[in-house]
């Protein structure tokens, strides 16, 4: 089987994409390495089937005293697909602190709108 790349996959959408960060980064880095490109508004892919779309992002909580690294390393990628716009009940949503847990994350969003 075929592996593909995280900018190869979001490309398997029928959809238009909004917003790419992606593109940007490099899977052959540790990802702690790029904690300056993650940001909550990664990815925005509106989907041509049933009105949805596909928003992913990094977020990361805060902490007294925190250096801006120790925040952001705290982060996680949250993936979420919503119908007409309706991000506050999303009909998915999936969870990753790493690159390959992403695309795994990515490859399930992609079956569940399949099947949607």
């Amino acid at each position: 089987m075929k592996k593909y790349t995280l900018v190869e996959l979001i490309d398997r959408f029928d959809g238009q994409i909004l917003a790419n960060d992606f593109k940007s980064i490099n899977e052959e880095m540790p990802l702690k390495e790029q904690l300056t490109l993650l940001d909550e508004d990664m990815l925005l892919i509106k989907l041509t089937k049933k009105n949805l779309a596909i928003d992913i992002g990094w977020y990361s909580r805060f902490r007294d005293g925190d250096s801006y690294e120790e925040y952001k390393s705290r982060g996680e990628f949250i993936l979420h697909v919503a119908q007409n716009s309706n991000w506050q009940d999303p009909l998915l949503t999936l969870r990753s602190r790493t690159l390959t847990g992403l695309k795994k994350a990515i490859k399930r969003a992609y079956l569940f709108i399949d099947s949607y």
